[in-house]
């Protein structure tokens, strides 16, 4: 039998078990195999290690009834041993057994199967371990079949005794001494020197300095040793031994010493699985990105991680109180953390929570912190003793989703503008040419001229809208120049200067060093003019409104409008790229100006971002990438001041607008061409196969085919016939695309008179 250790083992197995709590959460890595058992017997749950035990995978291993695996034998006597564990008879059982693994072999098992009881006591299932002790079982044998002749000589003590003639050199090893290491168990006399053989050898020089100090020195009391003997098998025992002189002469030499062995290697095993778990815990802890507490409710003190706090930018520390914990939580937070927690505490059958949070960084920012957590300890009362969890810093996650959202949102914002602006442009091409033809069939002085004028300058004002629509959906078709950002700046200065009220003030700061970028020279004209003009109305006041250009990094210029006017709150801000969102007085203001800046920087590749605070001002700053790698410019046709007129060209205008193509077809017919009509690209192929057409014109977005798929066929079918490609919307870059190598002219609806003649009779 083995030796009983002195010390106590309750307290090694408590902080064993308080180190394999906060270690719970991975038990998937324990080496001894774990199982749950539902009050039928079913298996609810195992662990790898109990797969791996019996060579099963654990789903298949999980369908196999326990009492197959035993042995057939044993079967009935284990299921009593469930059924009086399962009533309360027993608080545990504890017993070997034989269980035969998926290739047929059998291995002996250490069970220890535990009630598993809800906060009212009952009885909900059984916690089972297995230790595979098939070896150590094999030694047990042998050890109890010495153990039982030993108890008929030995008294009632485990130990090992010896007994040390230090004069003769010679020593008395009881039975028990023997048994221990798995010898034959008979005492026997011997000499210092089996000592020597069996003992470590890393070992020796300190019991032999030990035994020194003992033999020499009068005045020494009992030594207290620990140190490895060689067992039978050739494995390692863990022993304590302990000694004393017991007996010297008259000058003081030592005669005779006593003692005792006592295998301690269970006791040594378990500080040393304690001390490894512990250290695979703090090697998980280092790892994680998680802060990791564990609360002592009754105190209101708690442990953390090293990265519990420095994720905020604390200096590490051990420990941290609750009220410590509260005052970083954010004013708006705190309520509900707290609510959080005493449902926790309050109710034993709480599940784990899983709440988000502010808590305050060291700089006085905020970060958004995600905490699981639930209690893991009550006392018999049910009062909550112990919580654990984690904290994960989750700012960037949740900005990143919330700027994915928007993303999404200013999207399909943007494609249902652009269909509008598409929809509304044919309308206006209807209009426009309507009035144009209509006006030139008045005389000079007919008094309906002036009324015509003024619808001519309603779908101007009309045309402006849907561009800026177009802008901010990237689907106009823009005009890209290289150019110098400093000095595209400063070209349009002067004009931004006039848009100031008095008492307001231009700043302009160019340091982009004359890096050329590729845009639109118009459309960053119109997207500074909208901002200067929102942060003149934000300074009803006066103030100071700030244009500032600078090199972000190689690739990337910075263009920032800032003004010292009125802010924005965050609901507000939100909102402020949305197209028609305004929050100015009604006629004052159209609600698209920040919305063709949003437009105009997400078509150059770059990106767009609003700071505002209340009462303090607004920034908005555009990253625009520098020229390399940029776009080719592509221009649509720009109308001289004269308009040729090549009477007796035969014109095809397609379009399934029957508006658009009426109105077209007169103003061509008032300037002498003649013009045929397709309502589709199928019609246009048919007509074109039959009748001499010098011209196509077609809409590219038709159904049933688009222009820019009919212009491939023409060229294909009728390379004579010259093509022009007309839009209401630049298409997301299709219509800008060369087709078969050529440039294709490109006409943007509405159009005037002048400018479809132009680009009808511009030279192939």
């Amino acid at each position: 039998m083995t030796a009983r250790p002195e010390e106590p083992r309750d307290e090694i197995e408590r902080q064993l078990r308080e180190s394999e709590e906060r270690f719970r959460l991975a038990w998937d890595s324990s080496v001894v195999g774990l199982a749950i058992l539902a009050p039928d017997g079913r298996t609810l749950q195992v662990n790898p290690a109990a797969a791996d035990i019996l060579g099963y995978d654990q789903p298949r291993l999980l369908t196999i009834p326990w009492t197959d695996l035993i042995d057939p034998t044993e079967v009935d006597d284990s299921s009593a041993n469930f059924a009086r564990v399962m009533r309360g008879e027993v608080g545990s059982t504890r017993a070997v057994r034989r269980y035969q693994r998926s290739d047929g072999t059998i291995v002996h098992l250490a069970m220890t199967a535990s009630p598993m009881r809800d906060t009212a006591g009952t009885i909900t299932g059984l916690f089972v371990q297995a230790e595979n002790i098939t070896e150590q079982h094999r030694l047990e044998l042998v050890r109890q079949e010495t153990e039982e002749r030993l108890e008929l000589v030995l008294d009632a003590t485990r130990d090992g005794i010896w007994d040390w003639n230090l004069a003769m050199g010679r020593a008395y090893f009881g039975p028990q001494w023997f048994g221990m290491l798995g010898y034959p168990a008979e005492g026997r006399w011997g000499d210092e020197s089996l000592f020597r053989e069996l003992m470590h050898p890393d070992d020796a020089s300190h019991v032999w300095a030990a035994n020194e100090r003992q033999i020499n020195d009068p005045d020494a009391g009992a030594y207290d040793e620990r140190f490895r003997m060689r067992r039978a098998d050739g494995s390692w025992a863990w022993i304590r031994s302990r000694g004393r002189v017991i007996q010297r002469d008259a000058i003081g030499r030592a005669l005779r010493m006593v003692g005792t062995h006592t295998d301690v290697t269970a006791e040594v095993e378990a500080a040393e699985a304690r001390r490894r778990s512990e250290e695979r815990y703090a090697l998980v802890i280092a790892a994680l990105e998680d802060g990791v507490w564990d609360h002592d409710l009754v105190h209101s003190t708690g442990l953390v991680s090293p990265r519990y706090l420095t994720m905020l930018g604390y200096p590490a520390r051990a420990e941290i109180t609750y009220d410590e914990f509260l005052a970083l939580i954010h004013p708006d937070d705190r309520d509900e953390v707290l609510a959080t927690h005493t449902r926790q505490s309050d109710d034993p059958a709480a599940a784990a929570y899983d709440m988000e949070f502010r808590m305050q960084r060291v700089d006085g920012t905020w970060a958004r912190i995600r905490c699981r957590g639930r209690v893991v300890e009550r006392n018999a009362e049910g009062r909550a003793m112990r919580a654990i969890g984690t904290h994960t810093d989750v700012t960037e996650r949740r900005m990143m989703e919330e700027q994915f959202r928007h993303t999404q949102k200013m999207e399909a914002i943007g494609k249902l503008a652009g269909g509008v602006a598409h929809d509304f442009n044919n309308l206006l091409t209807t209009v426009s040419a309507t009035t144009e033809v209509l006006r030139e069939e008045l005389a000079p002085d007919d008094p309906h001229r002036a009324d015509l004028d003024q619808i001519a300058r309603a779908a101007d004002r009309a045309k402006a809208l849907t561009g800026q629509l177009l802008a901010f959906s990237r689907l106009e078709v823009e005009r890209r120049q290289q150019l110098s950002l400093d000095r595209a700046v400063r070209q349009v200065e002067p004009l931004l200067r006039r848009l100031l009220a008095p008492g307001q003030e231009l700043i302009v700061a160019l340091d982009a060093n004359d890096i050329v970028v590729s845009l639109d020279p118009a459309q960053l004209e119109l997207a500074l003019l909208n901002l200067v003009a929102n942060a003149r109305d934000a300074m009803p006041d006066g103030g100071t409104v700030t244009i500032r250009t600078a090199v972000a990094n190689p690739h990337e210029l910075k263009l920032t409008v800032t003004d010292t006017g009125i802010g924005m709150d965050s609901r507000i801000a939100e909102r402020a790229f949305e197209p028609f969102f305004t929050t100015k007085p009604q006629g004052k203001g159209t609600g698209l100006g920040l919305a063709t800046v949003y437009g105009f920087a997400e078509r150059l590749g770059g990106r767009v971002d609003l700071q505002t605070v209340p009462g303090q001002g607004t920034t908005v700053a555009l990253a625009i990438p520098t020229a390399q790698g940029a776009d080719p410019a592509v221009t649509s046709i720009t109308p001289p001041q004269s308009v040729p007129t090549r009477s007796g060209r035969r014109v095809l205008v397609v379009d399934d607008e029957e508006g658009v193509r009426r109105s077209t077809r007169r103003l061509l017919e008032k300037r002498g061409y003649t013009v045929l009509e397709a309502e589709s690209a199928a019609h246009a192929l048919t007509l074109l196969d039959s009748a001499v057409v010098d011209v196509m014109l077609t809409d590219h977005a038709m159904p049933g085919g688009t222009g820019r798929e009919l212009v491939r066929q023409v060229m294909e079918r009728h390379p004579a016939v010259r093509v022009v490609l007309m839009s209401g919307f630049a298409g997301e870059g299709e219509v800008r695309d060369d087709i078969r190598g050529k440039a294709v002219p490109f006409l943007a609806k509405p159009f005037t008179l002048e400018e479809l003649v132009t680009i009808i009779d511009a030279p192939a």
